[in-house]
């Protein structure tokens, strides 16, 4: 099965005030249609940066991918696409929905309009037929009387109905990919729990591919079929969600599982990963993680290489081989 994204050894470094200064490394992943991939990691990770590049949401003037990349998208590559060119392809075929609604949607137009704009830019609707295909859409994700709501604000819906309403957006000319940006963070649980659920509906109705970004190891057991763990802006290990739930093979991984709350745990404290993610100009040399890591040793000072350990896992520890490390069954 082709990948419906698919992207290779993505480097992305920024302009700062510390000169140019790389941000990610080398970071490949991809996703079939009907299947959703976890990106998870601590922020700073590298996480949002490789979708946004993905999605040619970079400033030009102030990043720039390495060469030697590639991005693909249903076969075709993306990665050296002009400004206009990336904008017939992005809502059309590759479609985001950002971490915080209230900021992303434009507090001048109604969301009938913001609905409606990729309609009449991609599929050359009519007004008319793009408010009335605007009004499917918000009913489609649940928003309970859709020809009212075309005429609101934002500042008029809650957090929930402006995340459905975000949703509608993304989804009205039907992507290959969708790009979900922790699209939960900013709502209370019941809400959350909601929005996944709508998230994996449209997957299945319309067999889209979802790319879920996230620090929350709960939503990744829950929604997704493949996991990518990001550190310091590159990809330490990539499994199946049970294998890498079972089975880490990266130290920073069993951290991240370690810290999560299980029902029926007899543990007093959660676990904790000592330490933060560093900053991308003072990334450590060798193994990035071995700063932080308790199974440190000599090979750490050597930069790892994410390397296969089983069928469909692959982890970038020196010391793989040799660590039996804990998992949650």
């Amino acid at each position: 099965m082709n990948a419906a994204l698919e992207v290779a050894n993505l480097s992305v470094s920024f302009l700062t005030d510390k000169g140019w200064v790389q941000a990610t490394q080398d970071v490949s992943f991809s996703v079939d249609a009907g299947k959703i991939l976890g990106i998870v990691g601590e922020s700073g990770s590298g996480k949002t940066v490789s979708c946004l590049a993905a999605m040619g949401l970079l400033e030009r003037e102030s990043s720039r991918l390495a060469a030697g990349g590639s991005i693909r998208l249903g076969g075709h590559e993306l990665l050296g696409l002009s400004s206009r060119e990336f904008q017939k392809v992005r809502g059309d075929q590759i479609a985001m929905i950002f971490q915080e609604p209230m900021t992303s949607l434009n507090p001048a137009f109604t969301i009938g309009n913001q609905v409606a704009e990729g309609l009449r830019r991609h599929r050359g609707l009519t007004r008319k037929k793009a408010q009335q295909r605007t009004i499917e859409l918000l009913e489609m994700v649940g928003i309970s009387d859709p020809k009212a709501t075309v005429y609101y604000y934002p500042h008029a819906l809650s957090g929930g109905m402006r995340q459905r309403a975000m949703i509608a957006m993304a989804l009205a000319c039907e992507p290959q990919v969708l790009v979900a940006d922790e699209p939960t963070t900013a709502l209370d649980v019941t809400v959350q729990a909601q929005i996944l659920d709508l998230i994996r509906s449209m997957r299945d109705e319309l067999g889209i591919a979802v790319v879920l970004i996230t620090h929350d190891l709960g939503v990744i057991a829950e929604m997704c079929d493949e996991v990518a763990v990001m550190y310091a802006g590159q990809v330490v290990e990539q499994a199946s969600v049970d294998e890498l739930f079972e089975h880490p093979s990266h130290p920073y991984t069993e951290g991240l599982l370690a810290s999560m709350p299980r029902l029926g745990s007899n543990r007093q404290a959660l676990g904790v990963v000592p330490g933060r993610v560093p900053a991308p100009w003072a990334f450590p040399e060798g193994c990035r993680f071995a700063p932080r890591c308790p199974y440190r040793g000599e090979i750490c000072s050597n930069p790892p290489e994410l390397q296969p350990i089983a069928d469909g896992h692959t982890s970038a520890c020196n010391r793989v081989a040799e660590l039996h490390l804990e998992g949650i069954r």
